[in-house]
């Protein structure tokens, strides 16, 4: 809100009577509430769901530092249908990445 939008606004609740100035100064504290509470509970879900990927992240395994695993070994054995079936030198040589 731009002040002028504050000032034009005070001014109509000042020109308010007194029983309908309380029941807006009670729908603002009522939205305040409101809100406060919507807040709250934004909070616990957050923290609820940090704990639950700090959980999902304890139980992950991780090798022991120092012990390596690779994934692309060559073996000369057929690689599995979830691999990749083109091998990085032929992919290399024929995307002429070697010249």
């Amino acid at each position: 809100m731009s002040s002028t939008e504050v000032t034009e606004t005070v001014t109509k609740l000042q020109n308010l009577s007194q029983e309908r100035a309380r029941k807006v100064l009670s729908l603002i504290d009522d939205l305040v509430e409101l809100e406060v509470l919507e807040d709250v509970a934004d909070l616990k879900d957050a923290r609820e769901a940090l704990a639950e990927i700090k959980a999902a992240c304890n139980e992950t395994k991780v090798p022991p530092s120092g012990d390596a695993q690779f994934i692309n070994t060559d073996t000369g054995e057929p690689l599995p249908e979830n691999r990749p079936t083109i091998s990085y030198e032929q992919l290399r040589r024929e995307s002429g990445l070697d010249r």
